[in-house]
C-alpha cells in the first residue's frame, strides 16, 4: 500500500507543477517550465528509487537487421499449413539431421485452426522444401514439437487430439494424457541423470490451455508416467483455434535440472 501511494503522490506532484506552469493559456514561461522539468525529474527519480523502471516500448522486430525466408511448411500431400511450435535438431539420428527444423502444422488446407495433422522437416537453408515427418489424426491440432536429446524421438502436443504423442522415426509409438483438455505447447526437459537418458527419467512438459497450467510426464521406464501439474495460474479464455489463450512457448533451463 505504501508503495502505490508514494508513486501516486510523486506523479501527482509533477502533474500539478506542470499544470501551474502553463498558466491555463497554453504558453509556458521559461522559469515555470524549468520548475516543471525539475519536478518531473524529481518524480522520476523518486519512482526509480522505489524499484520501478520505465516501460521499454522498443520494437523487437525493428531490431532485426536481416530476415531470411527458409521455406514454407505447407504439406505437399494434404495442404496442411499454419506453422506452430518448432524445434531445431541438435544431433542428427534416424530421420532427423542436425540443424533441421521440426515444426507442426496447426491448420488444415482450408486454414481451419486445430485441424492440422502433420509434422514437417525443413533444412535450415533458404528455399527449403518441407518433408513430411508424420501425419496422423492422433496429432490433430498439432501445436508444438519437442525433441529428445538422446534419440530421434519427437514429442507432439495435439490440441484437438487432447494428448501428447511420442513419435520415433516418424511412427507414433505411445500417447500420454488423461486426456489433456487443450495442449498447446510442449518441450523436452531432458534427463536429470545425463544426456543419454539410459538410466534416468526423461521428462516432457506440456502446457494445457484449459487449466492454465503446465504438466509433466516421464516418457521412458523411469520416473512418473502419470500427468503431474507442476505449474498453474496462467490466464485462459476457454476459446478454440487461433484465439486459444494459455501458456505457450516453453523453454527448459538445463543448468537447473
Amino acid at each position: 500500500m505504501t508503495f502505490s501511494n508514494t508513486r501516486a503522490a510523486l506523479l501527482a506532484a509533477a502533474t500539478l507543477v506542470t499544470a501551474s506552469a502553463c498558466g491555463g493559456n497554453g504558453a509556458v514561461p521559461s522559469a515555470s517550465q524549468n520548475a516543471a522539468n525539475a519536478a518531473l525529474s524529481q518524480a522520476a527519480a523518486g519512482i526509480q528509487s522505489l524499484g520501478i523502471e520505465p516501460q521499454d516500448t522498443t520494437s523487437i522486430l525493428k531490431k532485426l537487421k536481416k530476415n531470411v525466408v527458409i521455406g514454407s511448411t505447407v504439406d505437399a500431400k494434404n495442404g496442411d499449413k499454419g506453422p506452430r511450435g518448432f524445434s531445431v535438431v541438435a544431433a542428427g539420428e534416424g530421420k532427423l539431421k542436425k540443424g533441421q527444423i521440426v515444426i507442426c502444422n496447426f491448420a488444415d488446407k482450408s486454414g481451419t485452426a486445430g485441424k492440422g495433422t502433420t509434422v514437417e522437416l525443413l533444412d535450415p537453408t533458404p528455399g527449403s522444401k518441407p518433408t513430411r515427418f508424420v501425419q496422423s489424426t492422433k496429432i490433430e491440432g498439432c501445436a508444438d514439437a519437442a525433441l529428445s536429446p538422446a534419440s530421434d524421438y519427437v514429442y507432439v502436443s495435439a490440441t484437438s487430439g487432447h494428448e501428447v504423442q511420442v513419435i520415433p522415426s516418424g511412427a507414433i509409438k505411445k500417447s500420454f494424457g488423461t486426456p489433456l483438455k487443450a495442449p498447446i505447447a510442449g518441450v523436452d526437459g531432458a534427463c536429470p541423470g545425463g544426456p543419454s537418458c539410459l538410466y534416468s527419467s526423461e521428462y516432457i512438459y506440456v502446457a494445457d490451455a484449459t487449466i492454465g497450467g503446465i504438466v509433466s510426464f516421464s516418457v521412458n521406464g523411469y520416473g512418473n508416467k502419470k500427468e503431474t501439474e507442476v505449474i498453474d495460474g496462467f490466464d485462459v479464455n476457454e476459446k478454440s483455434g487461433w484465439t486459444t489463450l494459455g501458456p505457450t512457448s516453453l523453454a527448459y533451463n538445463f543448468k537447473n535440472n
